[in-house]
């Protein structure tokens, strides 16, 4: 886990490298297999399966979310590297510049 900056979120949040993201994926689909038994329209139910990947991510991070979106877009290996003039992580690995402060790569 590393702490960085999310152009989405528009802050510094916990971002999961990729062996912890895998031990969340592998959570989710469980969850998503579990949830095929569950009739259409109970979300109570699909958000009990839910609460175990949010705890684990809160066991990763020390930072509690109530949705899986920032959890799947909270992954390192979907950024590129940090910006030459200021430090933030580029959108993608094949992004040209910097949006934050507009720097070519």
């Amino acid at each position: 886990m590393r702490i960085a900056y999310c152009w989405r979120c528009k802050k510094d949040v916990p971002m999961l490298e990729e062996r912890e993201f895998r031990k969340i994926w592998a959570m989710l689909a469980v969850a998503d297999q579990a949830s095929l038994n569950i009739p259409h329209g109970q979300d109570p139910a699909v958000d009990k399966l839910l609460e175990p990947i949010l705890d684990a991510y809160a066991d990763l991070t020390g930072v509690r979310i109530s949705d899986l979106a920032g959890i799947m877009h909270h992954r390192l290996s979907l950024f590129g590297p940090p910006c030459k003039g200021c430090g933030k992580l580029l959108r993608t690995a094949k992004a040209a510049k910097c949006f934050m402060c507009g720097k070519a790569k």
